[in-house]
């Protein structure tokens, strides 16, 4: 279902400075991105899988922040808006009992209340993980998935969504299959049943993530005993 959507300038922030920007299905390549959200309920769990750049060998990516962009379908004043987002190392398609493993972050953002005067208005808003002390290793960031549920006042609304890019361009950063998740029999569980597109090549959760490469935990062991040797050798020394 497509839908003409207006763009809130809220929530909205820059990306960390040192920080490398790893996935992008917000920005077009080579053109202009269409914006859309589903039309079918229930829509207040959009997920999707992707692959990052590739950090380079032994190394993973440290993320820093991200950005989603909930859509608001109905104009009124929405209150204590949150987002649960969860981001996974492991996608596997049609896997059970979820097609999303290897749970490495599950955070809560609280978004407060907020006045929407236009149906259909999206924005931009930044999960600040460095800052507050919730950054993240994802494992190479190959084959990951990224799952956000969207509540007001603790409870599932349809009116809270998450826009879908509708159009043939790939990601702009990193990569991504054609199609996106919702809960669909609104079980809790994302599974290859859930899986759903338009009628574009590249249907896509609109995400954005921001990260430093680090050495990956057996390249720093390596380091670490490889220090810990020159330590004894100096003190027998």
């Amino acid at each position: 279902m497509n839908k003409v959507l207006s763009l809130l300038a809220l929530g909205g922030g820059a990306a960390s400075s040192h920080a490398a920007l790893i996935y992008d299905n917000f920005n077009a390549t080579g053109g202009t991105h269409t914006y859309s959200f589903t039309g079918s309920l229930p829509r207040y769990t959009i997920a999707d899988d992707m692959n990052t750049l590739d950090p380079g060998a032994n190394m993973d990516w440290d993320v820093q922040n991200a950005h989603i962009f909930p859509v608001f379908a109905v104009a009124r004043t929405y209150t204590a808006v949150s987002a649960r987002v969860r981001f996974y190392d492991t996608h596997t398609t049609n896997g059970t009992p979820e097609v999303f493993s290897n749970l490495v972050s599950d955070v809560s953002w609280n978004f407060g209340n907020l006045t929407i005067t236009t149906a259909n208005t999206f924005f931009d808003a930044t999960l600040d993980y460095a800052a507050n002390a919730l950054n993240f290793i994802l494992a190479s960031g190959q084959g990951m998935g990224v799952r956000v549920d969207f509540t007001e006042n603790g409870q599932q609304t349809n009116d809270i969504t998450n826009i879908i890019t509708n159009d043939a361009l790939a990601p702009a950063v990193g990569t991504s299959t054609d199609g996106w998740y919702r809960d669909a029999d609104n079980n809790g569980l994302i599974t290859g049943t859930d899986r759903r597109t338009f009628a574009a090549t590249s249907d896509n959760m609109a995400l954005q993530i921001n990260a430093n490469a680090v050495p990956e935990p057996a390249t720093m062991a390596v380091l670490g005993l490889g220090v810990a040797a020159l330590l004894r050798r100096r003190r027998k020394a």
